[in-house]
């Protein structure tokens, strides 16, 4: 069976579809976010993945294959009987890893290392400048983290440990160099064609172009107006609900976009809040020249992404384009 975030405090039963409504009702209820993970065969499972009290979707799992599946297809493929349930909670920010997991499954590689074997490993994927989601299963950590030609994005590592679920930068050579025994990675290839690695595609391009700008600005005006801009724009996007805040000079992105429409709209208003902030504080012109200078010296790929999905609205100075 697959367990997601196997420290987190869950939980587990043996029983019949009965049991998993109940499980159900809880998520709907206290208008949770997690997981109902359903073994009912040596070879078979579901998981319902749930995002605010409601179940966005459910993956069957067989033996070597995972596929996404309406919610009146369970009782076709599970027609009832005695299972392994387990529901766990989950944040926003670990839901879409474990969904990409499921979307690229099966994994393309599974290892058990020693902890400087760990370490190699993960610095061969970076080398390699891979696409894709690692899969650390440590006696205190299991969790994922993700990397786009080889960097891992500090918004896409969540692990559980004895505290609770963590969002945290991907740093296994320091935790592997304190194992005495084995390190269990599985290495999930993206998978392009899928909606999650789309939807990645775009909150790291946007989460990157925002973290240049605002480097740009503070060399404009200081730190301290930087912290003010924090203040202004994440009092803005606490009143609308969205799981996005700067931090530090960056955009943390903890939202669970169902779909890559949804997230160009709210990333068009976050462009929007942070533009406006800025040209109160040092005008139009220099504005727009810090947020070109920094569209320029984003990956090529990145460009790419945000002209497609039509936010370059927020820099208009064209020659940083051209």
């Amino acid at each position: 069976m697959i367990q997601f975030f196997n420290q987190v405090v869950d939980n587990r039963i043996k029983g019949s579809s009965a049991y998993l409504e109940s499980m159900q009702r809880v998520f709907a209820q206290d208008g949770g976010s997690g997981l109902i993970e359903v073994q009912y065969s040596s070879t078979d499972q579901l998981v319902f993945v749930y995002l605010d009290g409601q179940a966005i979707s459910v993956y069957h799992l067989g033996t070597s294959q995972c596929r996404l599946i309406p919610e009146d297809e369970v009782r076709l493929v599970w027609p009832d009987g005695e299972a392994d349930l387990r529901a766990v909670p989950v944040p926003s920010q670990g839901l879409r890893l474990a969904v990409q997991a499921l979307e690229w499954c099966p994994p393309q590689q599974e290892r058990a290392l020693e902890g400087d074997g760990a370490g190699r490993y993960l610095e061969d994927l970076k080398m390699q400048k891979q696409d894709g989601l690692l899969r650390v299963k440590l006696p205190d950590l299991d969790g994922f983290a993700v990397l786009l030609d080889g960097d891992t994005p500090v918004s896409d590592a969540v692990f559980s440990t004895p505290r609770g679920i963590e969002s945290m930068a991907l740093n296994l050579p320091q935790w592997t160099g304190k194992l005495r025994g084995q390190c269990q990675l599985v290495w999930y290839a993206a998978r392009p064609e899928s909606a999650s690695y789309q939807r990645l595609l775009l909150r790291n391009a946007v989460t990157q172009w925002v973290e240049k700008v605002i480097l740009g600005y503070q060399h404009l005006v200081g730190r301290n107006l930087v912290n003010s801009l924090d203040y202004e724009v994440n009092t803005a996007l606490r009143l609308r609900r969205w799981n996005l805040r700067l931090v530090g000079g960056g955009l943390v992105d903890h939202h669970f976009f169902l779909d890559a429409t949804m997230a160009v709209q709210v990333y068009q208003t976050v462009l929007g809040i942070l533009n406006e902030q800025m040209v109160r504080v040092v005008g139009k012109s220099l504005t727009q020249r810090a947020v070109s200078q920094a569209f320029a010296k984003l990956k090529d790929r990145q460009r790419q992404t945000l002209i497609e999905h039509s936010l370059i609205s927020f820099a208009t100075e064209k020659p940083a384009f051209e």
